[in-house]
Order: structure tokens, then C-alpha cells, then sequence
């Protein structure tokens, strides 16, 4: 018995500590942002990150000590990346300000409207929250059918029926979103161009012909990997080949 508490002991004690010390750390970076000393502030950030603790809040606020430095690149970067934990109007909003310092403004393909719309309402739910919404849908699913094979008033077994093709739909369109949010949650990668300015490839080769030049703070999506260099694709469809070492991972 001892033996076992003095184990428990070891391996809480540590966790503790690493709590406490991460927490000291993310208030004094706190303090020095609140104090405008932005420079500091990223620093320790940036050390509470190396330590291995991440949060939307300590991405958020690091975006937010770069924004006051003029660094958009990197602004735009913790922002995606806070935004990528938590679904937060503060997040979204600061994130929008940042993209208007870009140079590039970037078109996404342009959609038909019941796309568009569908695309929005999809958004206002993380993968977590349509799984939810499916396994709900099931189990009305599930409701309905039972209600039609054990009613026997005709009226329930219509209302039922009915009840069984709105809910397969509601399942089958909420299945789509967790599926889709989660491939771009977690599946796809994204990227954000931190480089001043890079020229984008035609092939993975330095020596092939430059199809068009971006600046910092543009997203794109990573498609593929050859060596150093990296397929990419904008939102307007444009695909290239980029140096790895120009953009960081969201």
C-alpha cells in the first residue's frame, strides 16, 4: 500500500508542479502584455507552447501580442490556430482585422447559393457538435420506427412515417457535417505563408517556371510533399509548389 501511494505521489507531484509553473508563466506573460511590453509577452508564449501546454486563450492572446508588433504573418497564424480549438466571436473577429493587412486578398471559387448557405450553417458547428446532432437524429430515427411497427392507430403510423423520412434526411445532412468538419479539422492541413513574400513553383524544383507570387498571412491548403517543397492550393483554386521553409502549419 505504501509502495502504491508513494508511486501516485511521483507521478502527481510532477504534474503539479508543470501546472503551477506553466500557469506563472502564462500570467506573467499576461502582465507584460498588459503592460505593452508585446515583445516579452511573445516570448514567454512562445515558452509556455515549447513546454507542451496549448490552449485557445494562450493562441489567441500570442496572436494578439504579434498583431501589436505589426508581425500579420503570425497574427494570422495563432489566430487560426485558437480558432482551430475553440469556436469564439472575439477569435473570428480579431482574425478577420488581421486578414485586412494582407496583401493578397484571396477569392475563394465562387458557389452556387444553396452551397454557400449550406457551407455557413455547417460552420456554426465544430465535428464534436454535428456528431452529436447524428447520433441524436438516430436515435428519432430509431423513435419513429419503433412508434410505425407497434402503433396501431393509422394516424401514428403516418405521423411516424413522416417522422422517419424527415429524421433519415436530418441524419444524413448532419452525418455530411461531422464527416467534413472533421476532415478539415483534422484531416486536411492547412497553412499560413509567414515569408515576407514567396514565389510559387510550377514543379518541386527551383529552377521551374514561377506561376504567380504571394505574400505574407495568405492561407492555403498543403496537398502533397516532394523533398523541401510542398503542394499547395488557395482558396481561388490556384495550385503550386512552395519551399516548406516559407509558410508554418496552422
Amino acid at each position: 500500500m505504501r509502495k502504491l501511494t508513494l508511486l501516485l505521489l511521483l507521478l502527481v507531484i510532477p504534474a503539479a508542479l508543470f501546472a503551477s509553473s506553466v500557469e506563472q508563466l502564462f500570467n506573467k506573460a499576461n502582465d507584460a502584455y498588459a503592460n505593452k511590453k508585446y515583445a516579452d509577452a511573445i516570448n514567454i508564449y512562445e515558452q509556455v507552447i515549447d513546454s507542451g501546454y496549448v490552449s485557445a486563450e494562450l493562441y489567441y492572446n500570442l496572436g494578439s501580442a504579434y498583431y501589436k508588433t505589426d508581425n500579420i504573418s503570425f497574427a494570422i497564424l495563432n489566430f487560426e490556430r485558437a480558432d482551430k480549438l475553440s469556436d469564439d466571436e472575439d477569435i473570428d473577429h480579431n482574425l478577420a482585422i488581421a486578414r485586412l493587412k494582407t496583401i493578397d486578398k484571396v477569392t475563394p471559387v465562387e458557389q452556387i447559393f444553396i452551397v454557400d448557405w449550406l457551407d455557413a450553417f455547417r460552420d456554426n458547428q465544430n465535428s464534436a457538435g454535428w456528431s452529436y446532432w447524428t447520433i441524436v437524429f438516430m436515435w428519432v430515427v430509431f423513435t419513429f420506427f419503433a412508434l410505425l411497427i407497434f402503433s396501431r392507430r393509422t394516424a401514428i403510423k403516418k405521423a411516424s412515417f413522416l417522422g422517419i423520412v424527415t429524421s433519415l434526411m436530418l441524419f444524413s445532412l448532419s452525418f455530411y457535417f461531422a464527416y467534413s468538419t472533421n476532415e478539415r479539422e483534422y484531416v486536411k492541413q492547412f497553412a499560413i505563408l509567414t515569408s515576407p513574400s514567396a514565389y510559387v513553383k510550377s514543379s518541386p524544383d527551383d529552377k521551374s517556371q514561377d506561376l504567380f507570387i504571394l505574400h505574407e498571412g495568405v492561407k492555403m491548403e498543403v496537398l502533397d510533399r516532394v523533398g523541401d517543397w510542398n503542394k499547395i492550393r488557395l482558396d481561388n483554386g490556384e495550385v503550386g509548389w512552395i519551399d516548406k521553409s516559407s509558410f508554418r502549419p496552422i
